[in-house]
């Protein structure tokens, strides 16, 4: 499946604010967080068109990698392909 056309982010303070469009059709999306140590984070939201805040991880500084996949059967964990990444740089204060 598909269905995910556009996706940014950007940091505010300390949080991630994702910004994206869907296609009403994917009743759900999967936000997947590459850290700059190896870490890894990957969550599901409802698809509402609505902006999508993550705090970013405390104490973890360099450049984030984030992509957004379309969730076309949560039921059977059928996820579609993710988007291009995107990188946010979190600098260390």
């Amino acid at each position: 499946c598909t269905g995910i056309t556009a996706l940014s982010a950007v940091l505010d303070s300390t949080n991630f604010v994702i910004s994206y469009v869907a296609d009403v059709s994917v009743p759900t999306v999967q936000v997947n967080i590459s850290y700059p140590n190896g870490g890894f984070a990957s969550t599901q939201y409802t698809n509402d068109g609505n902006d999508i805040t993550i705090p970013v991880p405390s104490n973890v500084f360099g450049t984030f990698s984030i992509t957004m996949s379309p969730v076309c059967d949560a039921s059977t964990g059928f996820i579609g392909l993710a988007t291009a990444p995107v990188t946010v740089d979190v600098e260390e204060p």
